[in-house]
């Protein structure tokens, strides 16, 4: 009949020996079933009495530190990321949009209100002409320089070099607006401005 080992050690013992037939059992068939049941049930009660280190235990009550925080880590997450003063930039946005609007504002009471209502139509202003000198007679024509260089003048007079404006060449054409009664000076526009010539160097085309 074979040798029947139910531990480990039995079985290094026999282990050198030849040709052995070994047959390992269960160590609870020592036991018959109402005892085996009864070994389960204490068994089951010391590791619920005596768990391991690594398992919590029920009556262990449990702290802070063992809790994890879930809305802690959102919380940082959004103060890392809104680093950035939102409301400094909705301010801002909001001071711009408002002076657009306000500069759109006052374009339209100017085009819609202050140029319809008030401002004056270009044809109807009138630019007022200078009054003609004393014993000058309006002529409204055109003259041109007869002579090399015509000296153009503030007065009607040739006694000063002081009086003159600018001289223009022969063949020039300026508008004369009057002429004097004498028929010696004429009243002519240079550069927008009035200036006094010889009639002597000047002549019509």
């Amino acid at each position: 009949m074979a040798d029947k080992i139910t531990n480990f050690e039995d079985y290094k013992k026999k282990g050198n020996e030849e040709d052995i037939d070994i047959q390992i059992e269960d160590p609870y068939n020592f036991f018959n079933e109402q005892e085996r049941e009864e070994y389960f049930r204490e068994r089951q009660k010391e590791i619920q009495h005596n768990p391991s280190d690594d398992e919590p235990r029920e009556d262990e009550p449990v702290t802070d530190e063992d809790t994890y925080d879930e809305d802690e880590e959102y919380e940082e997450e959004d103060t890392a990321d809104n680093s950035f003063p939102i409301e400094f930039f909705i301010r801002i946005s909001s001071i711009i949009t408002g002076i657009v609007i306000l500069a759109f504002l006052a374009i339209v009471v100017k085009v819609k209100v202050f140029d319809r209502y008030f401002a004056k139509d270009p044809d109807e202003i009138q630019t007022e002409a200078p009054a003609l000198p004393a014993g000058y007679a309006e002529k409204n024509d055109t003259v041109k320089v007869t002579a090399k260089s015509l000296n153009l003048r503030t007065v009607a007079s040739s006694e000063s070099d002081a009086t003159i404006v600018t001289a223009v060449p022969e063949g020039t054409e300026l508008k004369r607006i009057a002429v004097s009664e004498d028929g010696k000076w004429a009243l002519v526009e240079y550069n927008g401005t009035w200036v006094y010539a010889s009639m002597k160097y000047l002549t019509t085309p």
